[in-house]
């Protein structure tokens, strides 16, 4: 019992410690005790009947991003979840892929997809507006002061939370969709994944109905 309140207490220190500051260090504290403490387990991962979805992958789409774009993508989750030492960061377990190929998915409100891709225009204007640089070429001390700038209004930390639960999500997720690259992931928060897990040939993507023919998004 005094373990588990010890735990809480350590979690809703991190979400206090995330809304009053952006640093790195919170980030990933937060994240990770998030996990431990079972978070992860209730959290579902984008929908899972999605035929006609591309490959998750660490090459930008063009069809579905612009280079400034993929460049601030991959700016944002460094900042978000950077690599350490002992840790993966966001580039290890392909979330910028991951990314992609939840904003592909024709069952998500296109409403939803917009404001994922929108988020990424508006850092970059207030990236402009206080530094004049896409945010991308800015250091590290700028793309902080840009986040936590943001973070003080209403779409900036509703974006930001989005971009953590999508790079959360590549960190959970079975390698054989694409992210959580060598289980990396799974190794840092030392998880062990439910059995069975999915094969190739086997994955939901191979799903068929009772009448053979492949299931779509009408079947949810």
């Amino acid at each position: 019992m005094r373990k588990e309140k010890n735990i809480n207490q350590k979690y809703s220190d991190s979400i206090e410690s995330s809304s009053s500051s952006i640093s790195r260090m919170n980030r990933r504290r937060f994240i990770s005790l998030s996990a431990l403490i079972g978070i992860g387990a209730s959290i579902p991962l984008h929908s899972c009947v999605l035929d006609s979805r591309p490959e998750i992958t660490a090459k930008r789409d063009p069809n579905l991003l612009s280079e400034k774009e993929w460049d601030t993508l991959i700016a944002v989750q460094e900042s978000l979840f950077p690599h350490e030492e002992n840790a993966p960061g966001a580039a290890d377990i392909n979330a910028a892929g991951y990314f992609q190929w939840v904003i592909s998915d024709p069952l998500i409100d296109p409403a939803e997809i917009k404001f994922k891709i929108k988020g990424l225009f508006r850092l970059n204007e207030e990236s402009m507006k206080l530094f004049m640089d896409d945010y991308s070429e800015l250091n590290e001390k700028d793309q902080e002061t840009v986040l936590n700038t943001i973070s003080k209004i209403s779409w900036g930390k509703s974006w930001m939370s989005t971009m953590l639960l999508l790079i959360f999500e590549a960190l959970l997720t079975d390698p054989i969709y694409g992210a959580n690259t060598d289980e990396k992931g799974w190794k840092w928060l030392d998880y062990t994944p439910g059995i069975p897990r999915p094969e190739k040939g086997k994955t939901y993507r191979d799903y068929t109905l009772n009448n053979g023919t492949k299931i779509s998004s009408n079947d949810v």
